[in-house]
């Protein structure tokens, strides 16, 4: 064996270059187990993700046959409540609850209306009554279609003034309680 200089003993070169590759090999391997720990981690999430994805298309599915339903339930009441209105007949004028008048739809005119603190013009053509004119702060009765089917109604608040259609054969003609 040689001796260092300090006179300690040394290993040979070739043996010192086997255990150095020695050591690189068990590093290389140590590297090489935390890669597949790493791997195997990142597969599990994977795994997770996949299962995660699947349980939320089944939940997308889900939803999307439930927004059907209900958009097919919604459709067939409107057709529903379309297809069985009842044309009305009348026109009654209720102010502050109080049945005022009564008008036929069959024939046209214009009338005025004095309500509680206002005016509101009522006009009755072609089988359709709506408020031609109202005197209100706000205007929303003037805003609304004209009114035809058996318990349609028009309300000016301000005014305390509700009109609202009936049918004289009292057919699907609601009930309409005008002073609530």
């Amino acid at each position: 064996m040689k001796k260092s200089k300090n006179n300690a003993p040394t290993a040979t070169s070739g043996g010192s270059k086997l255990n150095s590759d020695k050591n690189r090999l068990k590093r290389a391997e140590s590297k090489l187990k935390g890669a597949e720990s790493k791997l195997k981690g990142a597969e599990s999430k994977l795994k997770g993700a996949g299962s995660k994805l699947k349980g939320a298309e089944s939940k997308l599915k889900g939803d999307i046959i439930f927004i059907s339903l209900l958009l097919g339930l919604l459709l067939a009441a409107g057709a529903l409540i379309t297809l069985t209105a009842v044309e009305g007949d009348l026109v009654e004028v209720y102010i502050d609850g109080v049945l005022s008048e009564s008008y036929s739809l069959g024939e046209d005119l214009t009338v005025d209306i004095a309500g509680v603190g206002g005016v509101n013009r009522l006009r009755v053509k072609g089988g359709e009554a709506t408020i031609e004119y109202a005197d209100c702060p706000d205007g929303i009765c003037e805003s609304h279609r004209p009114i035809s089917r058996s318990g349609e109604s028009i309300v000016c608040l301000p005014h305390k003034v509700v009109v609202t259609v009936k049918s004289a054969k009292g057919a699907n003609a609601p009930d309409v309680d005008a002073a609530a």
